[in-house]
Parts: C-alpha cells; structure tokens; sequence
C-alpha cells in the first residue's frame, strides 16, 4: 500500500530541473494544475506529508530586502530575497513566491533569511512581492520594479575601428524624453555590438550614440540600455572597418626593406595568412605580424620615390586613405663633398644637398624630418631649412683632419660625405683701422698648429705668438678704405678659409 501512495505522489510531480542563473542550484517543482490549490501537510487526499515542509514556524515569513529592484518587463532577472523565517517555506508550490500576483518562474531557498527567485513577465510598474510559508503571506512590503526597454534603429554605416564616430539611432520603443534633462534622467546608455558606450539626447525620438573602440572588425547591431537593461538589438548595423593613425618611420627609402610600425585599430581580424592583407600602394609587404589590435609590423617592399598609402584589409573592408596612412618613399640625400668644408672650431655650416629636394618651404622641410649625423657624434643634429637645396647645421668642435656626414630622411641613412677641417679665424680683438694701420691686434685661430703668413687684404702683417691659439698682429696700411678679409697659412701648408670672425675694415676717418 505504501509502494502504491509513493507511486501516486511520484506521478503528480513533473520534475522541472533548473538552474538558477549565477547560483549553480537544482530545484524539483511539481506540475500543478490551472487553478490547483498547494496541498497542505496532512490533508486527507494525501496522508503523506510532503517531503519539503519543515516545522510551522512560529511566525509569518518577513521580506526585509529585494536585489535587484528593477527588471525588464521581459522577465528573466534572477533576484536575491532577504529576510527571515524562509524555511518554512514551500519549496515545491510555485505559489510560494509571486510578483504582483504571479508566481516566480522558479526559485530555490537557500537559506532561512535568503531566497533566490527568477522573475516572471511582468507589465511596466511596481508590483508587490510575497513570500507565503505554512502561516500564511509575508509581513513587510517589498516590491519589484518592471521596466520598459528601449527600441533603437540605425541605418547600416561604417565606422573607424578607432572608434569616436557618432550614429544617430531613432528610438522606436519608448522615449528619450522631451527634454536633454528628462533624457539624463532615464540613464540611458548604449552598446555597439558588446562595447558599452555613451548615448547623447538629441530629441524624443532620436539620441546619438558614440562609436567606441573595437579591437576588431565587422558589422554589430546597437542596443539602448536604461537602468542597465539593454533593449533589442537593432536591424540596422555598424560595420567597423580597419584604421590606420600613424606609420613609423612615415619616410622611407625606395629600395625597401624599412621595418614599419603601422598603429591603428581593429587588427585583431586581420588574417595572417592573407599574404594581401597589408599593402604598400599596390605591393604588398614583405613581411607582416599582427602584434596587438592596434598594431602591426610589416617590411615596406620597394617603391617609386613620393607618397604609397597603407592598407589593411580584413573580411569586413579595407582601411580608409588618410594622410596618417601614408607613407613616403624617398631616395637617398648626401651632402656635396665638392667644395664644401668644415671650418676648425665647429659652428654653424651652410651645407648643399644632393638626391633630392629639401621642400619648398620650413614646413615641408619639417615634414621630411630630416637630421645630420656626424660619425663619432652620438646623437643626430638638428637642421634648419635654407632653401630646396641647403640647409644650415651647428657642427662640433674639431681642429684637424675631416669629418665624416649623413643626412638621415625619416629611418633613412645617406651615404658619407667626407669633408676637410680647415683652419679659420675665430675671433679678432681689434676689427678697424685708419688706412695707415698700426693698431695691435689679437687674432683668435682654429685648426692651425702653427700659424705664419697673415696678411690683411694683401697686405702681410707681423705676428708673434701668444698661447697656442693666439696672435699679436701689427695692422698694416692699407691703400683704400674698406673691407678685407684676413687670413693666414697653417703649419700644414694649408691657409685658411674665410669666416664672419675674419672681416677686417679700413677707414679713412681721423
């Protein structure tokens, strides 16, 4: 007779085996009909009590806490109920626990002052939420917050992996209020794809969203989110496509072999066996490897001197033509040997370029990024522009011998002009006289070991020594007012060449 009462309660309960979300727990309900009432413990349809039911607790069960408060009108929302005396609550009658009158979808007691409940669908308002144990409904008023989701539509546009762009979406349920502070209010958010980002009140039917950053390509929907609930996803799409917002080095030489940085974003869909996913102009690169999503090094094939776009290219599209994308191939510049030298002390050089142009202006120049690098010295020197084919550089110090230049054009390196130190005139303490001369003057030299042979114009001076670099000059007469240039020989044979510091004038003024 027993076996028989276990069969029939066993063929009254549907085992509905569920877990709630995030909390890993089973629970058994029974499949109760349209309208059936929860079985009491002891009654005579059934004397077997149910398996669920504790002692009767001594009072009614409390509800102190629901979390979280509000949900979509969807149902679904999995919340915590706190409080106490719930476990003289009937595990196995859905009843147990409603909102707004209808019963959870499910819930599980975990513990005499915890409950954890999914729950139904709902219409938008607050609605009550119970607890009834064997005494009876709850003490205490608890209640849920339905809440409407927001419908949006977006025509499908393309964006900038870099993201920063703005859609305009038009809200087709719902409202994004009649006012910027209503809409502020409704804490309304947006997500493009699974990146949450900013939403801007434009008027009641329309906001604007910001595209955020992705790290890959591709078409995604946009969903509103208010309070935290995300609304549908919209039918129209964002397709992302690759962006490109800086090459290093931009500059280039035109038998390649550069290794570029290209930074950008959405690198993570490029394919790396797409031997065409990344290209110079129309060549692609020798070499590329995909180190991050917003980097990628590649090896810049040979190319026609003048600018080659980069691009990369995933299933989603092709990177947009920018300056930023660009990079410049150039041919090599070297300074002109014939000619041109360097003056023993260092100082500001006018140099003359050859294999290309320096720009029409200080800007192009700029743009070039063009250095001087002198063999020895560790850091390169800084340039300013003269003209498309010179321009001006302070070199160092040195008083024999030569000096070895390159001219560096972004990475690339010119070959080396090697260039004779020669022996100037640095300085003079006295820079005029009367025609008939007579005046003592020191002269300043660099580069000369030994100096003999100064003359003033034409005319030789007598000198002695004082110090290593210095000369006591008498200054001869002269047969006419005007400039002259002074110089001398040095110990090398070699005379010296002219600097400002070497002007030397003649008046006929008492």
């Amino acid at each position: 007779m027993r076996n028989r009462s276990r069969a029939r309660r066993a063929s009254a309960i549907a085992t509905a085996v569920t877990t709630v979300a995030g909390f890993g727990l089973l629970i058994a309900q029974p499949a109760y009909s349209a309208g059936q009432t929860r079985p009491r413990a002891g009654a005579a349809s059934d004397p077997t009590p149910s398996p669920t039911l504790t002692k009767p607790a001594l009072t009614r069960a409390v509800i102190t806490g629901v979390s979280p408060a509000t949900g979509p009108i969807e149902g679904g929302t999995p919340v915590v109920l706190t409080g106490q005396n719930f476990r003289t609550v009937d595990a196995t009658y859905p009843g147990s626990v409603t909102f707004g009158g209808v019963p959870a979808s499910m819930f599980v007691v975990t513990s005499d002052t915890r409950i954890v409940a999914m729950v139904p669908p709902g219409t938008a308002g607050n609605v009550a939420v119970n607890v009834v144990n064997i005494l009876g409904t709850n003490t205490g008023a608890a209640t849920f917050g339905y809440r409407t989701t927001l419908a949006a539509e977006i025509d499908d546009t393309t964006a900038a992996a870099t993201g920063g762009s703005r859609v305009l979406a038009t809200v087709a349920t719902g409202s994004a209020g009649s006012t910027a502070a209503a809409f502020a209010a409704l804490k309304v958010t947006a997500k493009v794809g699974d990146l949450s980002t900013e939403a801007a009140w434009k008027d009641a039917e329309h906001v604007w969203i910001t595209v955020p950053k992705s790290a890959r390509t591709g078409a995604v929907p946009i969903r509103l989110v208010q309070n935290g609930y995300a609304g549908p996803a919209s039918t129209g799409t964002v397709t992302y496509l690759p962006e490109i917002s800086r090459n290093s080095p931009a500059i280039i030489g035109t038998a390649g072999g550069s290794e570029v940085t290209i930074t950008g974003a959405g690198f993570l869909s490029v394919d790396p066996s797409d031997a065409d996913a990344v290209m110079f102009g129309d060549v692609p690169a020798t070499f590329f490897e995909v180190v991050s999503a917003t980097q990628i090094v590649a090896g810049a094939p040979p190319g026609a001197a003048g600018p080659a776009r980069v691009k990369i290219t995933t299933a989603a599209g092709v990177s947009p033509d920018s300056d930023a994308a660009k990079v410049g191939y150039r041919g090599e510049l070297s300074v002109v040997a014939t000619d041109q030298f360097v003056r023993a002390g260092g100082g500001s050089h006018v140099l003359t370029i050859a294999g290309g142009t320096l720009g029409a202006s200080a800007a192009e120049f700029a743009a070039e990024q063009i250095k001087v690098r002198v063999t020895g010295v560790k850091n390169p020197l800084t340039p300013v522009w003269v003209d498309a084919t010179r321009l001006r550089v302070d070199l160092p110090s040195r008083m024999s011998g030569t000096m070895d230049l390159r001219i560096v054009r972004g990475s690339l390196d010119g070959p080396a002009a090697t260039l004779n130190v020669v022996p100037v005139i640095t300085a003079m303490s006295v820079t005029s006289d009367a025609l008939a001369g007579g005046k003592t003057v020191k002269i300043t030299v660099a580069g000369a070991g030994v100096a003999t042979g100064f003359t003033f114009g034409s005319a030789a001076a007598t000198c002695t020594a004082s110090g290593a670099t210095n000369f006591l000059c008498t200054v001869p007469s002269a047969a006419q007012a005007g400039p002259v240039v002074v110089s001398f020989t040095a110990g090398s044979g070699t005379a010296s060449r002219f600097t400002p510091a070497a002007m030397f004038s003649y008046t006929d003024l008492d």
